[in-house]
């Protein structure tokens, strides 16, 4: 979606995302994804548990479990990062990520 929905190119194109997760949480929620600018707005608030109890621990994406550590940075148990890598706050690492050497 990055380089379509921020190009400029929304509006003209129409483009839109629908989700829908409410099935195995207690709670709903929704927002109007517009463009690139407010899903990122909306995966901030996420990752910085505005949205509570809506945290990416809660298994999003079925079969992934986040971890999470300080500074809001959620790893995935498979996600492998290098002892010298530096992962900077509001960072969500995802199913087999992998961050090397000094990145």
């Amino acid at each position: 979606i990055k380089g379509k929905l921020d190009s400029g190119d929304a509006e003209i194109l129409g483009n839109r995302i629908f989700a829908h997760i409410t099935e195995s949480f207690r709670f709903e929620f929704a927002a109007k994804i517009n463009d690139f600018f407010s899903y990122a707005i909306l995966e901030r608030d996420v990752i910085r548990r505005w949205l509570h109890p809506l945290v990416p621990e809660l298994e999003l994406v079925p079969g992934e479990k986040h971890e999470v550590q300080r500074m809001n940075i959620y790893k995935e148990r498979s996600a492998r990062a290098a002892r010298s890598s530096e992962i900077t706050a509001d960072t969500v690492l995802g199913r087999k990520s992998r961050i090397g050497e000094h990145s």
